[in-house]
């Protein structure tokens, strides 16, 4: 006879800890993508509109100079 696996259920966490990538300002979104290799910015800019404009925007290379990442 088979025993049956224990399911672990972890405990979900509250709707004010839930952070959506989609609702950062422009500003830590720009941040983020500046970090990111930009071998990845094609890919990414097939995920939404909001990213395909801020990759190609000056704001993102200005960010990255100043990161030094450029």
């Amino acid at each position: 006879m088979r025993k049956k696996k224990k399911k672990i259920v972890l405990s979900s966490t509250s709707e004010a800890e839930k952070v959506s990538i989609p609702y950062l300002p422009d500003d830590l979104l720009l941040n983020c993508l500046a970090r990111i290799s930009r071998l990845y910015y094609p890919t990414l800019s097939l995920v939404s509109k909001r990213f395909r404009s801020l990759l190609a925007s000056t704001e993102l290379y200005e960010t990255r100079r100043l990161l030094a990442l450029s």
